[in-house]
């Protein structure tokens, strides 16, 4: 019985093969994700550094309007302490991959904030790095203060 499992199991994953793979890049896009939010719980510019594209943007609404941030002045922030700092949940509520492109539906809670994300993600060199991210903010009203 389990040679005629196993032998099944071969069979499909040679029918289609980019579902073995797809499970590999999906963890590995929630491990990019994993270190995204990470790196602003600790404030680590570096760990920010391995999950964003070197290009990368982040949006999100301010009372001026919407407002930019890159790579760069997100690890000069993080660096400096004006934001980041706490430990927060987050959960992927949706995932969808197509080749080297993956968009993702982050969702980060803090005691006070939550935050609903759009990630754009691309894989380069064989790693997964966050291109974009749209962010709206949202007090936290389910919270205990």
């Amino acid at each position: 019985m389990r040679t005629v499992s196993f032998t099944l199991t071969l069979l499909f994953l040679a029918a289609f093969p980019g579902l073995a793979d797809d499970r590999t890049d999906q963890d590995a896009i929630r491990k990019t994700l994993s270190n995204y939010v990470l790196s602003g719980d600790l404030r680590d510019a570096e760990l920010a550094g391995k999950a964003l594209h070197p290009r990368a943007v982040q949006f999100f609404h301010t009372g001026e309007g919407v407002r930019a941030v890159d790579r760069d002045q997100y690890q000069a922030l993080l660096t400096k302490g004006e934001i980041g700092g706490q430990n927060r949940q987050f959960e992927v509520p949706n995932l969808e991959l197509y080749r080297n492109t993956a968009l993702a539906r982050l969702v980060i809670t803090s005691d006070t904030m939550i935050f609903s994300n759009y990630v754009t993600l691309m894989k380069e060199g064989g790693a997964w790095k966050i291109v974009s991210v749209t962010i709206h903010l949202s007090p936290n009203t389910a919270a205990k203060h």
